[in-house]
């Protein structure tokens, strides 16, 4: 096996690891419960853990995200939202979004195992939708 053969096979299996082979979708999760953890006190969403009806709105919000891809780089500091998620399964997942001063959003969104987070640019109508979700009562 030559060198170029060798290092395109470890480059593909790094980004198979890391997830980033993925398809860009992402993958169909059914969490049980969740809790905003930290919001750095940049979004009118309160701290707190959401109820039944808003675990529900947060998981169909997530996965009808599309657009998503497995390569992300230069992810920001300072979400000006994160949603830490539960499932049945004990695995645990987070949402953290970012608004920056043009008011252009993109969501991370950690899965389970994945190394790499999921990127979503999101439009300010799907930050509102968001937003709606996870203020629901």
């Amino acid at each position: 096996m030559t060198t170029r053969i060798a290092s395109i096979l470890i480059t593909m299996s790094v980004f198979a690891l890391a997830g980033c082979a993925d398809a860009p979708a992402v993958t169909v999760h059914h969490y049980t419960s969740a809790e905003i953890s930290a919001n750095g006190g940049e979004s009118d969403v309160t701290e707190r853990p959401l109820t039944e009806t808003q675990v529900t709105a947060l998981t169909t919000w997530i996965n009808t995200r599309s657009g998503c891809s497995g390569m992300s780089a230069n992810i920001p500091d300072r979400p000006s939202l994160d949603v830490q998620m539960h499932e049945a399964n004990g695995q645990s997942s987070h949402l953290s979004v970012y608004t920056r001063d043009d008011g252009s959003s993109t969501a991370y969104l950690y899965q389970g195992n994945r190394l790499v987070p999921m990127r979503c640019p999101l439009t300010s109508a799907e930050v509102a939708t968001l937003k709606s979700a996870l203020n629901a009562q």
